[in-house]
Formats: structure tokens, sequence, C-alpha cells
């Protein structure tokens, strides 16, 4: 008869590295295939299936969206004018609303924020002598504040007809709060200027944007 090796008999100067390498290779892992753990606490070995084990690994992105603007716009002189952001490109979490323009953190979702927002000034006059670019943030239940700014002033030469903004960054966020994007701008001939559409739904002059971090 075979001798039955006693429990505790085997360490691991008893064991080749045939006891793993002369296995069966495999090239993937279902959840519930299995593997061998040592449970620190009871100081035993243990079984685990693979979707157990890596559990509470890595994370799930829920909140991302991105839109952009597919028409240019008219900016009124020296008037404070939401983007009108409404095309819809992302939207995971259903956390962007394309006919407000507006971003919002959804329930459970409050954390920190990978943010951007940019796109092109146009003046078919030359006469853009200062641009301001603002994301704004409204925290939930409070009043909105320019939490990311950008300005480019050209003082009294106004020969500028295209100016490009961008802004990004990151920014932490309650459940409830809001972002737009905004800008005031001024001709020295106190016409319009143009906020510069897309064009296509794959080439974006553009965009607004951002992702919960996954912390």
């Amino acid at each position: 008869n075979a001798t039955k090796i006693a429990d505790d008999a085997i360490s691991e100067e008893h064991l080749d590295v045939t006891a793993v390498t002369g296995h069966t290779a495999e090239t993937s892992i279902a959840d519930g295939d299995l593997v061998l753990i040592h449970d620190a606490s009871a100081s035993a070995l243990r079984k685990m299936t693979k979707a157990n084990f890596v559990s509470g690994i890595g994370g799930s992105n829920n909140v991302r969206w991105m839109a952009s603007v597919t028409s240019d716009q008219s900016l009124s002189y020296n008037t404070k004018t939401t983007i009108a952001f409404a095309n819809e490109v992302i939207d995971v979490g259903t956390c962007y609303n394309n006919s407000n323009y507006t971003f919002t953190v959804p329930s459970g979702e409050g954390g920190t924020y990978m943010i951007g927002a940019g796109g092109w000034i146009y003046d078919q006059q030359h006469k853009i002598e200062k641009s301001d670019f603002f994301i704004v943030h409204t925290p939930s239940g409070g009043s909105a504040n320019d939490s990311w700014f950008q300005s480019y002033d050209n003082g009294d030469q106004a020969t500028d007809q295209r100016i490009f903004h961008h802004i990004s960054g990151i920014q932490a966020l309650n459940a409830g709060d809001t972002l737009h994007v905004a800008i005031q701008t001024v001709q020295s001939d106190s016409n319009a200027a143009l906020f510069s559409g897309s064009g296509s739904a794959s080439r974006f002059r553009n965009y607004f944007w951002g992702y919960k971090l996954i912390t």
C-alpha cells in the first residue's frame, strides 16, 4: 500500500519547481477557477475563486462625459455667455445635460475629477481685444463660482482674428455639484464674435469633457 504523507509533513524545502511548472499551461482564467492562498489570520491554506480573488482590485469608471458645439455660436459683445455644448458625444452615468450644457455629479459619485474644456474664438474683422474663458462650478445648493479661468488680453491692438482657449485640471466635486463653460469677449468694434463649431462629429475644434478618477 502507498504510504500516506502525514499532515504538515511537506514544507517549501520539499517542493520542486516542477510542482508548478510541470502542470499544463493556461492562457486565460474563468471567474470560477480556483487559486490557492495563505490565510494569514488562520495560518492555513485556502482556496478562492478568481472572481473573489480580484474583487476590489482596480475599479470601474462609471462617470465620464464629452460634448461639443457643432455650429458657430454668436457671442454678444462683453457678455458672459454659456457655451452651448449640445452635441453629446459621451455620457456614461447619465451625468451630462445637453439642453442646459451642464455636467452634474451623480448621487454617490462625489470625488476627484479630471475635467477640461477648449475651443476657438473667431472674428472675421480681426477686432478681438480680450477673451475670458471659464469653467463655472456650482456647489449643490450653493452659488456659482468661476473655479477655472483663462484670459487673453491684446489691449488696444485689436488685430486678432482667432484665439484658442484651453483649460484642464483636477477638481474635487460632491454629488449634486454642476459644471458648465462660459466665455466673455470684447471686440474693438463692439460687434459679436463667434465660438467656432466643430464642423463634424469626428473632428473636434471644441470640447467639454471630464471623468471621475479611480482613487
